[in-house]
């Protein structure tokens, strides 16, 4: 093993599950706490689901969940759990969880499906956001992102999702250019995401369709 000693002006600990493991690393304890969470996704045929080329979501499960159905190209993604923590470094789909989505999917759809209908199944963490401090609610905190500022030093950013990674990124940065007294720009404000070419076009299809169902333009 070899030890290297690394200097730079910032450092971002955007490490995920991990986060409270790498802030400990500086010899301060975190003010929030991760709590993993994992998510379990099915990948089966479109053909099996008589999906068509619609998305569907499945209103609620009865521990009151939400559950989608996205389709992706010959195939269907259906989705997702929300279960406690296993191995963390090797996130699995339990008979559990392949039951749960199995059993929603079959209701809802009025399918007969079973294990065997499976082409693949895939799975991994939330980094939940649960705060230390007694008082606050964590309902509202676990599902958005915080910057937090270590003593030391470090700049943690944890929770979030996906969706939501460039405000991630913008609110990372914006911390990082205070301490340096540099400009707050926000340049990706205004650049369009990857693969959003032609939605003004999309958008206006989708208005016409939402008319003929009686939906107005904001629906």
């Amino acid at each position: 093993n070899q030890q290297l000693a690394v200097h730079a002006r910032h450092i971002v600990n955007a490490t995920g599950i991990f986060s409270e493991e790498v802030e400990a690393l500086t010899g301060t304890e975190s003010l929030v706490r991760i709590e993993p969470s994992k998510g379990v996704h099915l990948v089966l045929s479109r053909e099996d689901l008589k999906l068509g080329d619609a998305a569907i979501v499945l209103p609620e499960t009865e521990d009151k969940r939400i559950l989608f159905i996205v389709p992706w190209e010959s195939r269907a993604i259906f989705g997702t759990t929300d279960t406690g923590t296993g191995d963390l470094d090797h996130p699995t789909a339990s008979k559990e969880d392949i039951a749960y989505l199995l059993k929603y999917l079959n209701r809802y759809l009025s399918l007969k499906l079973t294990e065997e209908n499976i082409i693949s199944t895939y799975a991994g963490y939330r980094p939940l956001v649960s705060p230390r401090k007694p008082g606050r609610s964590t309902a509202k905190v676990s599902r958005t992102h915080a910057v937090l500022q270590s003593p030391s030093g470090l700049v943690t950013i944890v929770g979030g999702k996906l969706t939501t990674y460039r405000r991630m990124a913008q609110d990372t940065l914006d911390v990082l250019n205070r301490r340096d007294g540099s400009p707050v720009l926000h340049p990706t404000q205004s650049l369009p995401l990857q693969g959003s070419a032609g939605w003004p076009v999309m958008q206006r299809e989708l208005e016409k369709k939402g008319a003929a169902l009686g939906l107005s333009p904001q629906t």
